[in-house]
C-alpha cells in the first residue's frame, strides 16, 4: 500500500472532524468577506434597476405585502427588452397597430410573449426571499444571512457526496477545494438564486445516490419532492429529473428488485412538489405545467445566430425576427434559433465556441462581476480555486472514474452532461455554469488523489498520461485573455458610483456634511475601468463605451473637485478640474469620430 493511500485509510475514522475543519474555515471566510463588503457597494447592486436582482427583490416585495400569487408582479423591461421590442414594431407594424402609444407596444408584447400569468423566472427564489422579508422585514442582509449558510452547508456536502464516491482523501480534498472556489463565495452576497442552485445539484446527486440505492418508497419519495422543489428554483433540473428516473430504475433491476417502483415513487415525489405551482396557474389562468415564461425568449437571446457574436454575448440583431416566429413558445424558439443560422458548420461552430467558453478560465460576467467584487473584497484573492484549476482536473477525473464505475457518480455525470448541453447551445456566463462547479469538484478531487498515488508508488505508465492531459488541458482553459477584453467591464463601476456612491454624496452634500462627502466620492474613485487613464491621459475616446466612461466619470470628478474647493484643498481641486476638462475633450472627440 502507497503512502497515499495509507493516509487516506488513517483518514476514514474522522469525517466528522474533516468536516468540522471544512465548516469551520468556511465561516471564517464568510466573516472576512461579509466584513470587507458591508460598508461598499456590493451588497446593494440590487438597486441597479437593470438587473435581475432588483427584479429578485421588487418581486419578493409584493410577493410578502399580500400578493402571494404573483398576479401584480410586472416582467421586467430592461435596455434589451426595449431594443428587440422596438425593432419588431419597426419590423412588423402591421401587427402592432391595435397596441398602446409609448411604451405600451414594449410592455404588451413582452407580456404576449412572456405574460399570460405565467412567472418571469422560476419562482422558488422569489418566494424564498419573500418569506424572509415577511419575518425579517425587507432587508438583503437576512436572505444573505441564509445564503452565507447555503454555502456552508454546500461545501459539507461536496466533502460527504465525494467522500462517499472516491474514499476519505478524495472527500477531504474536495472539501477544500470548493472552500477556496472563489466564484460561489461570491454570490452569496448577491440577490440572485445561484447559491440555492449550487446547494441544489450536490443535495441531490448525494441524496438521489442514497434513494436509488435504498430503494424505499420513502426514500423515492423524499428525493422526488427535492427534484420538484429544484425544478422551480431553476429548470434545468426538469432533465435532470425525468433521466434519473430511468437510472433509478436501471439500479434498482440491477440489485434485484423491481425497476417500476423506484421511479414511480420518484416521479409520484416530484408532482406533489410540483402541485402549488400546478395549482396557483390554475387561479391566475396561467397554462398549468407552465414553470415560468422567458425560457423561449432567453434561448433565443443566448442561441440565435448573429454573426462575430461570443459565446456570452446576447443575440439581439434577429431577436425580433425569431420572435416573429416563434412568439416565444419554448419550442418554436428552439426551432427557429437553430434554423436561423446559415448552415450546420456554423451552428456546429457556435456550438464548439461555447464549450471552449464553458471551459475557459475567465468568469464572464452576469448582472454581477466577480473580479470587480474582488477589488471590495480582496479575502476573495484567497479562495485561489477558479475554474482554470478545475476544469483540466475535473475532465482528467471523470475520464479516469469511467473506469471504475461506481453507481452514485452517474448523478454527478447526469448533473455534468445537462448543464454543459444547455450552457453549448444558450448561453455562457458565470452564473449559469456555476452549477458545474459542485458536480466537477468531486471529479477534480478524485484525479488529484489518483495522481499523487501514482507517483507516490512509482507507476509512470499510468499516471504519465494523466498528468500529461492536465497540463495539455490547463494550456487549452488557462490562456490568456484577449488584449481587447479587460477583466472588468467597464460598465459595474459605473453601476457602483451611479447606485451606491453618488446617492450617498449627494444626501451627504444636502446635509452640509463636506467631510463625508469627500471620503464618499474618494471611496468611488478608488477602483475605476481600466480605460479612464488613457482617457485621463489625453487620449480620444474610440468606442461608445469609451464616450460612456468619459463622460460618466468628468461628472465624477465635477462633484470631486467641487468637494475638495469646499474643502479647501485648492492643488487638488485644481487637479480634478483638470481631468474634467481631459475626460470632456475625450469624450468629445469619440463622439465626433
Amino acid at each position: 500500500m502507497s503512502a497515499v493511500a495509507e493516509f487516506a485509510e488513517r483518514l476514514r475514522p474522522h469525517r466528522r472532524r474533516a468536516l468540522l475543519v471544512v465548516v469551520v474555515l468556511s465561516c471564517l471566510l464568510r466573516i472576512i468577506y461579509v466584513a470587507q463588503s458591508v460598508e461598499g457597494p456590493i451588497p446593494w447592486q440590487h438597486h441597479w434597476d437593470q438587473s435581475d436582482m432588483f427584479h429578485f427583490d421588487a418581486w419578493a416585495q409584493a410577493i410578502a405585502q399580500g400578493d402571494w400569487l404573483s398576479e401584480d408582479v410586472r416582467l421586467p423591461i430592461h435596455g434589451w427588452h426595449r431594443i428587440v421590442a422596438n425593432r419588431y414594431v419597426g419590423a412588423y407594424p402591421e401587427e402592432v397597430s391595435d397596441l398602446a402609444s409609448g411604451d405600451g407596444p414594449v410592455v404588451q408584447l413582452w407580456d404576449r410573449w412572456m405574460g399570460g400569468g405565467r412567472f418571469y423566472q422560476e419562482p422558488l427564489y422569489a418566494y424564498s426571499v419573500a418569506s424572509t422579508y415577511a419575518v425579517a422585514g425587507p432587508t438583503v442582509w437576512a436572505v444573505f444571512a441564509w445564503q452565507l449558510l447555503a454555502g456552508v452547508l454546500s461545501n459539507s456536502l461536496i466533502l460527504l457526496l465525494t467522500w462517499r464516491l472516491f474514499g476519505p482523501l478524495a472527500g477531504c480534498v474536495a472539501g477544500a477545494l470548493a472552500t477556496f472556489y472563489g466564484p460561489t463565495l461570491a454570490f452569496e452576497l448577491v440577490l440572485v438564486r445561484e447559491t440555492l442552485v449550487v446547494l441544489a445539484t450536490v443535495a441531490l446527486a448525494l441524496g438521489l445516490d442514497v434513494a436509488s440505492e435504498r430503494g424505499t418508497a420513502r426514500a423515492c419519495l423524499l428525493a422526488g419532492l427535492g427534484l420538484g422543489a429544484a425544478i422551480q428554483l431553476k429548470s434545468i433540473f426538469l432533465p435532470v429529473a425525468l433521466i434519473a428516473a430511468g437510472l433509478f430504475a436501471f439500479r434498482a433491476r440491477g440489485l434485484g428488485r423491481s425497476p417500476w417502483q423506484p421511479p414511480a415513487w420518484l416521479l409520484l415525489g416530484m408532482l406533489l412538489a410540483l402541485a402549488p405551482l400546478v395549482l396557483r396557474n390554475e387561479i391566475v389562468g396561467a397554462p398549468p405545467f407552465s414553470i415560468y415564461g422567458a425560457g423561449g425568449p432567453v434561448f433565443i437571446l443566448g442561441g440565435a445566430y448573429e454573426a462575430g457574436a461570443e459565446a456570452g454575448s446576447f443575440r439581439l440583431q434577429s431577436m425580433h425576427e425569431v420572435l416573429a416566429k416563434s412568439q416565444g413558445t419554448i419550442l418554436a424558439s428552439v426551432f427557429h434559433s437553430v434554423a436561423s443560422y446559415p448552415d450546420a458548420w456554423s451552428f456546429l461552430a457556435n456550438v464548439f465556441d461555447k464549450i471552449d467558453a464553458t471551459f475557459y478560465w475567465y468568469e464572464e460576467a452576469d448582472n454581477s462581476s466577480f473580479y470587480f467584487t474582488r477589488l471590495h473584497a480582496p479575502v476573495l484573492r484567497l479562495t485561489v480555486v477558479g475554474f482554470a484549476f478545475l476544469a483540466p482536473l475535473g475532465l482528467v477525473g471523470l475520464a479516469l472514474s469511467f473506469g471504475r464505475r461506481r453507481p452514485g457518480a452517474d448523478y454527478l455525470y447526469l448533473m455534468i452532461a445537462v448543464n454543459v448541453a444547455v450552457l453549448a447551445v444558450v448561453m455562457v456566463r458565470d452564473r449559469y455554469r456555476l452549477p458545474l462547479v459542485p458536480a466537477l469538484l468531486p471529479f477534480a478531487a478524485f484525479a488529484l488523489v489518483e495522481i499523487a498515488e501514482g507517483v507516490s508508488e512509482g507507476r509512470w505508465k499510468r499516471v504519465g498520461p494523466a498528468l500529461t492531459a492536465v497540463l495539455l488541458l490547463a494550456l487549452w482553459t488557462g490562456r490568456p485573455l484577449p488584449d481587447d477584453k479587460p477583466l472588468v467591464r467597464s460598465g459595474y463601476f459605473i453601476v457602483a458610483s451611479s447606485t451606491y456612491y453618488l446617492p450617498q454624496m449627494k444626501a451627504a452634500r444636502a446635509q452640509g456634511r463636506n467631510d463625508e462627502e469627500l471620503l464618499i466620492l474618494e471611496a468611488s474613485l478608488r477602483h475605476t475601468p481600466e480605460e479612464l487613464q488613457n482617457l485621463g491621459a489625453g487620449q480620444a475616446a474610440h468606442t461608445d463605451a469609451e464616450v460612456r466612461i468619459a463622460g460618466f466619470y468628468a461628472r465624477v470628478y465635477r462633484f470631486y473637485a467641487e468637494a475638495l474647493e469646499g474643502a479647501e484643498r485648492r492643488e487638488d481641486a485644481r487637479h480634478a478640474r483638470e481631468w474634467v476638462r481631459r475626460l470632456r475633450r475625450a469624450a468629445r472627440g469619440g463622439a465626433q469620430s
